[in-house]
């Protein structure tokens, strides 16, 4: 059988289940929870002998008669003898990965990304936030890229347009280094006045149409339809990026 991940031998088992009921039946037992019970607490790395007495027993039960059921009934039963520092830092790791898979689905701190993510996710995605360090057990998430089918893109947001030559467009500066470590760039529009946009351009089609070096440059996205220049703003056609949302891997 297999219990939290670990696995146990049947047999074992069996005999462990019977012993202890047996025992159960000739001595003055005050533990409420049954075998099965009992196992599934030992094997959770995150169940201390103080906890289990807290579950398990009446009053006048202590942590160490749990320890001297576990001794006698259950320790063998475990392939990997653990000690209770081992235990705990894996219980650490274990809490620290969940909280991390379940901030990764959290957008609530972040009302651009959950723009984005909802419309991704309309769109057959699946989309994660990153992680941007995890100093001390904090999680620190980025709110400067997401995961979209697997693939990173920077975010960019940018708030104010400029006039150039009679025109308004949306201004954003990128650095190479973006491209770099990245599959893409999501450009998200929401200026008042102007239908809301999202543009999902990959990281190839600003270096073929940008020649980029090492140095930033800036692109101009029109807040309306614009003919595309080579050599002038706007070099990219934009709306055919307009929720250009990635197919998944492997397609």
């Amino acid at each position: 059988m297999e219990i939290r991940g670990k696995k146990l031998d049947d047999a074992q088992v069996a005999i462990a289940r019977e012993r202890l009921e047996r025992n159960r039946l000739h001595r003055n037992n005050k533990i409420k929870l049954t075998f099965d019970e009992l196992l599934d607490d030992f094997a959770n790395d995150c169940m201390t002998f103080t906890a289990i007495a807290g579950s398990a027993c009446e009053d006048g039960f202590t942590k160490e008669r749990i320890r001297q059921v576990y001794n006698e009934y259950f320790r063998d039963l475990f392939p990997t003898k653990r000690t209770g520092r081992r235990r705990r830092k894996i219980c650490r790791l274990k809490r620290i990965r969940i909280a991390t898979k379940n901030a990764l689905a959290d957008f609530s701190d972040d009302q651009s990304l959950a723009k984005i993510a909802r419309a991704a996710i309309a769109a057959g995605c699946m989309v994660e936030r990153t992680v941007s360090n995890t100093r001390g057990g904090e999680i620190y998430l980025s709110r400067r890229m997401l995961s979209i089918n697997g693939l990173r893109y920077n975010i960019s947001h940018p708030h104010t347009p400029i006039d150039h030559g009679g025109i308004l467009y949306l201004h954003c500066t990128i650095a190479p280094h973006l491209l770099n470590s990245t599959n893409g760039i999501i450009i998200l529009q929401e200026i008042e006045g102007f239908p809301e946009r999202i543009f999902v351009l990959p990281s190839r089609d600003f270096e073929i149409a940008y020649n980029c070096g090492q140095k930033r440059f800036y692109i101009y996205i029109p807040l309306e339809r614009r003919p595309t220049y080579k050599n002038h703003v706007s070099r990219i056609d934009w709306w055919k990026y307009e929720n250009a949302w990635p197919l998944a891997l492997g397609e």
